[in-house]
């Protein structure tokens, strides 16, 4: 439909793959869901920092690594999963192992045409 946002995701694996991917329980790519204080300063504090860097697109802990010490950020990050700040996506693993990459083009169809959101 015209003005909508639509996502592209395809996903690859190796010839000897399964041909299917699920969830890991590696989580690199996280995503803010709600801003409601959880009770945890430093934790409030880190919220405010991804919402005035990156409002509600995902983003990776090591695009934060320059204001925050890894280990603490990753204790905060959790406070924040726990309280349902943040949400946690995790990687994606083949079924049988295999690399599995992922690439994703974002567009958006208008009258005359259509809009590329992504690089």
């Amino acid at each position: 439909m015209a003005n909508e946002a639509y996502a592209i995701e395809p996903f690859a694996t190796t010839k000897d793959g399964a041909g299917l991917v699920h969830d890991g329980k590696v989580r690199n790519i996280f995503g803010i869901t709600s801003r409601k204080p959880s009770k945890d300063a430093d934790a409030d504090q880190l919220l405010e920092a991804i919402w005035s860097r990156y409002r509600t697109l995902p983003f990776a802990l090591r695009w934060l690594t320059d204001a925050y010490e890894e280990t603490k950020l990753r204790r905060l990050v959790d406070v924040l999963v726990k309280k349902k700040n943040v949400h946690a996506y995790p990687i994606l693993v083949e079924g049988r192992n295999r690399t599995v990459v992922q690439a994703e083009h974002t567009l958006i169809p208008t009258e005359s045409g259509s809009t590329v959101i992504t690089l």
